[in-house]
């Protein structure tokens, strides 16, 4: 029998406040079958036979980085909450940076950390923006880019 200490999420972070969870025995060794509810969410998504390693369950509930502008920040809100209905976690400056932390070294470190990045951006973001260096350059530069043309 294998002890559970704590349950994360991808990138080892915290499950968000809220979630609901059920466990029980999984069929192999070590392991377990969860059903998770993330706050919020309809409907419940069930993983089975998740390995407990060093007394640590991992969730592998994704995490998206969502970067924009400050002008698209409503949309990229409505945005986050549909995939937060899909089961599907974001990260968010307005959401996530806290007050008197780092937003420069905060937002590096979340974009080595996540496995899923979209940028959402307008013409005159672009030209306001240098995207082309530091992280944001090299999480564009390699990233399969899907663009997506709505507006202006």
């Amino acid at each position: 029998m294998t002890d559970l200490h704590s349950i994360r999420t991808a990138g080892h972070k915290d499950v968000p406040h809220g979630t609901k969870l059920e466990l029980r025995l999984g069929r192999l060794p070590s392991t377990v079958t969860i059903r998770i509810q993330l706050p919020g969410q309809r409907d419940w998504t069930e993983y089975p036979d998740l390995l407990i390693k060093d007394g640590v369950l991992l969730l592998p509930v994704p995490i998206v980085f969502l970067c924009h502008a400050k002008e698209d920040q409503l949309v990229v809100q409505d945005f986050s909450k549909r995939l937060h209905q899909d089961g599907i976690l974001t990260w968010l400056d307005e959401k996530n940076l806290l007050p008197g932390h780092d937003w420069k070294i905060e937002i590096d470190n979340e974009l080595i950390i996540q496995t899923s990045f979209l940028f959402f951006c307008r013409r005159l973001a672009v030209k306001r923006l240098d995207i082309s260096r530091g992280r944001f350059g090299m999480r564009l530069n390699n990233s399969k880019c899907v663009p997506k043309v709505r507006g202006s």
